[in-house]
């Protein structure tokens, strides 16, 4: 359960055009926070600049550093929606 007083905090897993949008929905939301972001592209490439979370280029690598995500968003191509997820839930 979350507590009334804290926002929930979100992960985005692939930072496409989809990924993007998920991200920007996120921060319009004043009761939720854009905790990380993952793509195995450069983020420079991604075109990220109006995104301040932190990013990395490994799933299990953004986990690991964000133990308090409470959502991940999966935006990552659908042929690895399942192995994404899978890695989201064994992570918790």
């Amino acid at each position: 359960m979350i507590s009334e007083n804290r926002k929930i905090r979100f992960g985005v897993v692939g930072c496409g055009h989809i990924g993007k949008r998920h991200s920007e929905m996120i921060i319009r939301n004043e009761e939720c926070e854009l905790v990380a972001m993952c793509d195995v592209a450069a983020r420079n490439t991604l075109k990220l600049d109006a995104y301040t979370a932190p990013f990395y280029n490994s799933l299990s690598e953004m986990l690991s550093n964000h133990p308090e995500l409470d959502v991940v968003c999966v935006c990552s191509p659908n042929g690895f929606h399942a192995e994404h997820s899978f890695s989201c839930i064994i992570c918790k």
